[in-house]
């Protein structure tokens, strides 16, 4: 699996048990380094980026927190 792989934003947050506009907040505050969310000139809408290689790792940093 490459670090490289996207993911959707929906698939994202089934994975993180959270639902998709919550995602999208934390992804444009910065609280979510998951990828990234950016506002194309002169347009309303964002746009999402989301890796896989980074997705995993926070789901890995969030069960290591929960072990511990």
């Amino acid at each position: 699996m490459e670090s490289a792989e996207r993911v959707t934003p929906k698939q994202a947050a089934k994975e993180l048990n959270m639902d998709v506009e919550s995602l999208h907040f934390l992804l444009r505050d910065g609280s979510l380094q998951i990828g990234h969310a950016f506002k194309r000139e002169g347009k309303k809408r964002y746009t999402y980026i989301i890796y896989r290689g980074l997705l995993e790792a926070h789901k890995d940093k969030i069960d290591q927190n929960k072990k511990e």
